[in-house]
């Protein structure tokens, strides 16, 4: 083989093996057919932008086991003294980042010998009222990461604790036969609107009730999981529970401020027949309040 043949078989290698570099990915909205996501060797070389960041999912029940998952994105603001400097910025993370979150399209740059405020939300959107509001249900699977102060440009990583933005409300019951019984509670206020710059929820105006079955766990105990707008007080709520015989209302006469990401604990003792019953409230921050004004409804209720 020629000299001259050598050196066009060798060019030929190197153009084709820099084709496959050029064809790999570089990132998760780039790759091309042949490529993984998570081939990414190191995410944050292929983006603009200097900031690091790590989420972490929290929280109550609500998100138990949860974990992320391939191109799970979330919406990041970052402020300077108080100031929105950019909103909404959507960050990704793939499997192999390990929580690790690269941005999508143009990463945010902070400038130095600054200090800066960081919040996230998730799941991303594009569609925010006012460029800063996320609607809010008794249904929203939404996360709000805790404010994080102090974030500095040349800062090696940033964590963002993600916690649900919906407040928790544990009924524990016990004391009759609480099989096929249901429970209601009225007053709630069923949307809002939180904002993604420093996560304060606004209750709408409209209010009705949560419903749910009781699940059993014996022959004479069982317990709801509600999920609620925070920001709301359960004083003025009336809580119901129809069982087979009674109705037991109990009007919720303490002042206790629903909070994100925080769970309530109701435990009420039913008496089966009687005119009175016992019970507490643990709110969020361990205060143990009792239960008054139970009012009890004698007669049938048919179970749907």
């Amino acid at each position: 083989m020629s000299r001259h043949t050598i050196y066009h078989t060798l060019l030929a290698a190197v153009c084709l093996l820099s084709l496959g570099l050029s064809s790999c990915c570089r990132g998760p909205q780039s790759c091309s057919a042949g490529c993984a996501p998570d081939d990414v060797e190191d995410p944050y070389l292929i983006r603009s932008g200097n900031l690091r960041l790590t989420g972490i999912l929290k929280g109550n029940d609500l998100q138990a086991g949860a974990r992320w998952h391939d191109r799970d994105a979330i919406g990041v603001t970052a402020l300077l003294d108080g100031k929105t400097l950019v909103s909404n910025v959507k960050y990704t993370t793939m499997t192999s980042l390990g929580g690790h979150f690269v941005a999508a399209r143009s990463g945010i740059r902070l400038p130095e010998s600054k200090s800066y405020e960081l919040i996230a939300y998730y799941p991303y959107t594009e569609e925010l009222a006012d460029g800063e509001y996320l609607p809010l249900t008794t249904t929203s699977a939404l996360y709000l990461s805790r404010p994080v102060t102090g974030v500095a440009a040349d800062q090696t990583e940033t964590v963002l604790e993600f916690y649900p933005i919906l407040s928790a409300l544990k009924i524990s019951l016990s004391g009759v036969d609480l099989s096929g019984a249901r429970l209601e509670l009225i007053g709630v206020a069923l949307s809002g609107m939180v904002s993604v710059r420093d996560g304060s929820v606004t209750i709408g105006e409209k209010k009705g009730s949560s419903t749910a079955s009781i699940t059993t766990d014996g022959p004479l105990s069982g317990s709801v999981d509600l999920h609620l707008l925070p920001g709301q007080s359960l004083k003025g709520m009336t809580l119901r529970i129809f069982t087979r015989e009674y109705v037991f209302t109990f009007p919720i006469t303490q002042d206790i401020l629903l909070k994100s990401g925080t769970q309530t604990i109701i435990e009420l003792k039913l008496t089966d027949g009687g005119d009175a019953t016992s019970g507490k409230i643990t709110t969020s921050e361990g205060t143990i309040l009792p239960m008054q004004d139970v009012i009890i409804e004698a007669g049938t209720i048919p179970v749907d």
